[in-house]
């Protein structure tokens, strides 16, 4: 009943809306797939050949509008797939957190909170039907549950083959999360399996990974005249945060968007003619990176307020992103319970890692790791959004062990305060 009530409630959230389809780069790479020009025309149509995202996930949106066209059968199928990945990661994650032992109840309130909260809403029926946000929570979360019934039951192949093919394409979907999906196949075969085994495990997973790497760098060789191995705008992402005078606190919203109209290629045509003069999006990223890199180092203690400052936005996530392509009215509240959700659940995952109790690490690394990958850029929904599910579960935990730690505190306080029986006097 709670994942009926999460799709209807973003079944209805899309009937609302004004536009019907998602936006920004994502869309227009899917449109050039539909259209037959490949993948391309990330900073407007007939703009080129682009590794600006990973292909995978505008691929699928492309795949679908080039069967039924710009349609809203097109659309239904998209929103359905967006919807589907939300609240499957979030079932997949109540089965996982069922085997860190936590508690039936506490897991309903977290999943019922999840389904039903407005805070990533629009993310969830709109935009991750293009962008990669959806896929990359979902996979993350079918590795976490795997990791988990792997260590439950070493023996079992199909929770090993699950686990190894599922941290290669997780990696081409969202690196970021990909990297900690390795990271817990290291965490949960060393020191428990021969070396001469886990190496034979990691150089499938690796091979896995090459087959879909490979294909895209040679791709990217031939139309951008660079092997890219992922994506080609890290310069350009490093460079909307780190500029002369970026603030980290006060009116950080429209200094993000005054930076973004002044560099990036889609938000601003000399941009994009400056893009095409150095030769294309590999050399004006690379361009706008050494640019960045020089500010950094121009004012080290500065920049390293500027990351700390995107680690706060991470945990609790400000106001002022949820309204970067968002709904006024609507973004306090979600500003408020991304925050309430990141505070109470890092306290939940401390908890469960100071219990000394491995299995939590399964949960810290791909709640750590994107945290302090993320840093040096800008966070926007999009990259909040891949730690909130699991900080709502590990916000459970933490209620579970506070309350039950309350009614130790209150039982030994009844039992100090209740008189001792003194024995009567021998008479």
């Amino acid at each position: 009943m709670l994942l009926v009530a999460g799709a209807l409630e973003r079944m209805a959230w899309n009937m609302m809306r004004t536009t019907w389809s998602a936006g920004g780069e994502a869309f227009l790479v899917a449109n050039a797939v539909s259209e037959g020009r490949g993948f391309a025309g990330a900073y407007g149509n007939h703009t080129g050949a682009t590794a600006h995202l990973l292909p995978i996930s505008p691929g699928i949106g492309g795949s679908v509008y080039w069967l039924f066209g710009y349609t809203p059968l097109a659309e239904v199928v998209l929103a359905s797939w967006s919807i589907g990945l939300a609240l499957g990661s979030y079932l997949l994650l109540y089965r996982a957190f069922g085997r860190l032992r936590v508690p039936a109840t506490p897991r309903l309130v977290a999943l019922a909170f999840l389904c039903l909260a407005p805070t990533y809403v629009a993310q969830e029926a709109v935009d991750f039907r293009l962008w990669e946000g959806g896929l990359a929570a979902f996979l993350s979360a079918l590795m976490l549950e795997q990791v988990l019934a792997s260590d439950d039951d070493p023996a079992r192949r199909s929770h090993r083959f699950a686990i190894m093919a599922t941290a290669p394409l997780l990696f081409f979907v969202n690196p970021l999360l990909g990297v900690a999906a390795f990271l817990l196949l290291l965490m949960l075969w060393a020191g428990r399996v021969r070396w001469r085994v886990l190496a034979g495990r990691g150089a499938i997973s690796l091979a896995l990974l090459a087959g879909l790497v490979a294909p895209w760098a040679i791709r990217n060789q031939q139309v951008l005249g660079e092997p890219v191995l992922l994506r080609s705008n890290a310069g350009l992402e490093l460079a909307i945060a780190h500029y002369p005078g970026v603030p980290t606190h006060g009116d950080r919203y429209s200094a993000f968007m005054a930076r973004l109209h002044a560099i990036h290629p889609l938000q601003n045509r000399d941009a994009y003619a400056k893009l095409a003069a150095l030769g294309g999006e590999v050399a004006y990223s690379r361009a706008l990176g050494e640019e960045a890199m020089a500010t950094i180092r121009a004012d080290p203690r500065h920049a390293s307020a500027v990351v700390f400052a995107h680690v706060g936005d991470m945990i609790t996530p400000g106001t002022w992103i949820f309204r970067l392509w968002g709904i006024e009215w609507l973004a306090p509240l979600q500003a408020a319970l991304a925050s309430a959700v990141g505070i109470t659940g890092l306290a939940g995952l401390f908890v469960g890692v100071a219990t000394r109790e491995r299995r939590w690490l399964f949960v810290a690394i791909p709640v750590a790791v994107p945290i302090l990958a993320v840093a040096p850029f800008q966070p926007v929904m999009r990259y909040t959004y891949l730690i909130y599910a699991p900080l709502a579960f590990c916000a459970a935990h933490g209620f579970v062990v506070a309350t039950i730690g309350f009614r130790k505190t209150l039982r030994r306080g009844h039992a100090a305060a209740e008189p001792r029986s003194r024995p009567s006097d021998a008479r």
